[in-house]
């Protein structure tokens, strides 16, 4: 019965964790839908940890034209691919990592454009991996043009390059670079889901409250 106990207290437990992911996920939405309402004009990038996740903001400044950054182990549709950023300098602040979108293969070679221009993107995290083994880019020469890492952060960034970078990132909302595809997505799964499971995990602990009910009486009767 202890055990039958404590089952029922862990899927209970599993099912409100599961809607909470659900409220969490629905706020996501929110926030990505209320987003691209309205594009913020800033002088600069040091405001981008002070606004709300999603929103869509404007930069002016220039592109890097090098290292060209991709993050390994994306996957679009099912089909695995990198992620191709770029690093922009704004007219005032430090630099800005700009996801430019999915491509299937690395790039032989990345056209950059050159002077002065306009970003316009989605202020977003910096993706977070999985598994972290090793510092990024490990291996990679800072000499090279392309660098290529499971994983990016703004600090190993930011000593590799001896140089500042913001503490957020963009998704842009016009790739500069033509093969790359937008796959901007605020969640992988959607709220329903997880109310799916949640449901799934309420109806196991009911179960398994009727089976040690139907026990304790059965060692009443007995």
């Amino acid at each position: 019965m202890v055990l039958i106990l404590l089952m029922i207290a862990l899927m209970v437990r599993l099912g409100f964790w599961q809607l909470q992911r659900a409220r969490e996920k629905e706020t996501l939405l929110q926030d990505f839908a209320r987003g691209q309402k309205q594009v913020y004009p800033l002088q600069g990038s040091e405001s981008l940890v002070q606004l709300p996740r999603y929103q869509t903001i404007q930069l002016h400044g220039r592109w890097r034209q090098r290292p060209v950054i991709l993050l390994e182990n994306r996957f679009v549709d099912e089909r695995p691919g990198f992620d191709l950023m770029l690093l922009f300098q704004p007219k005032q602040g430090p630099m800005v990592l700009v996801n430019q979108g999915w491509v299937a293969q690395p790039p032989v070679s990345v056209k950059v454009p050159s002077g002065e221009v306009a970003v316009i993107g989605r202020v977003d995290e910096y993706p977070r991996p999985g598994m972290v083994l090793g510092e990024p880019f490990a291996g990679v020469s800072p000499e090279a043009d392309i660098w290529s890492s499971p994983y990016v952060d703004a600090s190993s960034l930011q000593q590799r390059l001896q140089q500042p970078v913001a503490p957020r990132i963009l998704l842009a909302d016009r790739p500069v670079v033509q093969t790359a595809v937008p796959h901007w997505k605020p969640a992988t799964m959607p709220p329903e889901k997880h109310r799916g499971y949640a449901f799934q995990w309420f109806s196991m602990a009911a179960v398994l409250a009727g089976i040690g009910l139907w026990l304790w009486m059965k060692k009443r009767t007995s």
